[in-house]
């Protein structure tokens, strides 16, 4: 990674207008696509966090364990006790349809072209050090149906 802030950096520790964050901490961060129809929602919710164990996986120049605790932090490590996870899931959709104000929602699995084309995801691009690390993105090319 190429330092903290800007492109490159880690993005768990820049702002963003669609970030959920309790006692100054961040908690979820994620990504939206929104229509008329419908919304797709992208990102991540960390249940428990662990500064030492993510900076040994995802090293970050110029980010120390106590920087990165000060500003992202895990949801029960805020609450100061573990939910069950499907009180986590109910209040997320019911949070989602209020403030959204959707009448509707669903829930639904990923087709097996879906799941064909996450798995070659997983594989050639999600796996990848270049990814990962540098942010480069391979190149890819799609065999599946989709």
């Amino acid at each position: 990674f190429r330092g903290v802030e800007g492109r490159g950096g880690l993005c768990y520790v820049r702002p963003g207008s669609s970030d959920v964050v309790l006692l100054g901490k961040k908690v979820s961060g994620s990504a939206q696509l929104r229509t008329s129809e419908f919304l797709l929602q992208h990102g991540t919710l960390l249940l428990r966090f662990n500064p030492e164990e993510w900076l040994s996986i995802i090293p970050v120049e110029g980010l120390t364990p106590q920087s990165l605790s000060s500003k992202v932090s895990g949801l029960f490590d805020v609450l100061g006790e573990e939910v069950p996870i499907g009180k986590v899931i109910d209040a997320m959709i019911q949070g989602f349809t209020e403030s959204l104000g959707y009448r509707e929602w669903f829930r639904d699995s990923l087709d097996p072209r879906e799941v064909e084309l996450s798995l070659m995801l997983f594989r050639e691009k999600y796996s990848s050090d270049a990814w990962n690390l540098r942010g480069e993105a391979p190149r890819l090319e799609l065999k599946v149906g989709i």
